[in-house]
């Protein structure tokens, strides 16, 4: 026994020595196997993502696939979980999708809701909203000696109620955290000017109850130039610095479609510190959107010379556009007449001269409610383009977009955002 150990000792040093023979005579080293790597793309839902409703059930998932469409992963989304996709990919030679799909059954039907990102790189998602917001009880405000019944103008809660009369006035207005703060404006027949009512840190169920006189009377008035256009919508909301969360009351909305080209808002006079404006401007078949805060407003806004073309093949499709932008979205939509069904389907990715992509072939996940769909029975309804301040990674995009209460939304400082109607 000791003799044949001995002498497999003594063949170890040959053999090595034949090896470095060989290769010092010009073959190839003989490498050993390298276990390739794998990129690791995870989404992290919140215990309360996903509503516990008894009339509505919700579901989810998500799905990484190649520039031709075909799935290569995917996973299923749940309250309290992380999913994990793992794919071995370069991303200099492989470009990735990742598509989120969201399911919702409710009493009329089947809706579905899926986004999808193009060229994503292994990122990590972490979503700690819910997907819908569980608003709390409401607040009553009740305003006395009114005179008249009241015009009012109650903006950016999730509801409220109201009942005027000559005498006086009562709002129910549900609150979306606790506390709140109450804002709104409500104006008299028989007088020019406005007035509001501002209450700070109200709690669900509080009852409040004041004059109409001793409501402040807003004094300035803000004339905004406009291009000449068939369509123009405005939203202006104003924040103090120690506001809650999320906090922009209402100050004014309008909505017109006779061309003019200016309107009139009354703002309160150094009441808000800071101000979020949404206008919506159409022109020849094309919707500019524009979203900024702001510690002031502008008087003048007009048309951007943003370009925007489309063109399509089966489930291929094309954008190009020379314009300068961050982002570019195409939403398709498929809601038949006679049927509950419908879905509305985003395609996001960065901007380039030339933007291609496929509809990722998430057919088969969709078929399992919607019997015989096809991704051809899919229309595109709108294309845009995106600008952004405040945002400057993709990621970061993904989650603004995502989540509807992620603080990311807040620190989009300005978007413009140029819709072409297919």
């Amino acid at each position: 026994m000791r003799t044949n150990y001995l002498l497999k000792l003594a063949v170890i040093p040959v053999c090595f020595f034949l090896l470095w023979s060989c290769s010092k005579d010009g073959d190839p080293d003989v490498l050993p196997e390298v276990e390739e790597s794998k990129s690791l793309l995870s989404v992290s839902l919140a215990p309360n993502y996903f509503p516990d409703d008894p009339d509505v059930e919700y579901s989810g998932a998500v799905y990484l696939t190649n520039e031709e469409g075909e799935v290569i992963s995917s996973g299923e989304l749940k309250n309290a979980s992380t999913t994990e996709l793992q794919e071995v990919y370069d991303l200099t030679t492989q470009k990735l999708n990742l598509s989120f799909v969201k399911k919702i059954v409710h009493p009329g039907g089947t809706s579905f809701r899926i986004s999808t990102y193009t060229d994503v790189d292994p990122y990590e998602f972490s979503f700690e909203n819910p997907l819908v917001k569980a608003w709390l009880d409401k607040a009553t405000v009740q305003i006395l000696n009114t005179g008249s019944r009241l015009e009012h103008f109650i903006y950016n809660y999730p509801s409220y109620s109201g009942n005027t009369s000559e005498n006086e006035a009562t709002f129910d207005i549900r609150l979306r955290q606790d506390p709140d703060h109450l804002f709104f404006t409500v104006k008299k027949e028989t007088e020019d000017f406005r007035r509001y009512f501002l209450k700070k840190n109200v709690s669900p169920g509080a009852e409040i109850s004041v004059d109409f006189q001793d409501l402040p009377p807003i004094t300035r008035d803000l004339t905004i130039d406009l291009p000449e256009n068939n369509s123009f919508s405005a939203f202006i909301g104003g924040a103090e610095s120690t506001a809650p969360n999320n906090f922009y009351a209402g100050i004014a909305e309008v909505r017109a479609r006779d061309g003019r080209s200016s309107h009139t808002f009354a703002i309160p006079e150094d009441l808000f510190e800071n101000y979020k404006l949404r206008m919506i401007l159409e022109r020849d078949q094309k919707q500019y959107t524009l979203d900024e805060k702001t510690n002031s407003i502008k008087e003048s806004y007009g048309f951007p010379e943003w370009d925007l073309q489309s063109s399509s093949a089966g489930t291929e499709y094309s954008f190009t556009s020379t314009t300068p932008a961050d982002y570019y979205k195409a939403v398709f939509h498929y809601v038949p007449s006679d049927q509950p069904y419908d879905i509305v389907w985003t395609v996001t990715g960065r901007k380039t001269n030339e933007m291609n992509f496929s509809l990722p072939e998430l057919q088969e996940f969709i078929a399992e409610d919607i019997p015989n769909f096809s991704l051809e029975e899919l229309s595109l309804k709108s294309g845009a383009l995106i600008r952004l301040e405040g945002i400057s990674n993709y990621k970061d995009f993904i989650m603004a977009q995502e989540d509807n209460f992620s603080s990311e939304k807040e620190t989009i400082t300005k978007s413009e955002n140029l819709i072409s109607k297919f």
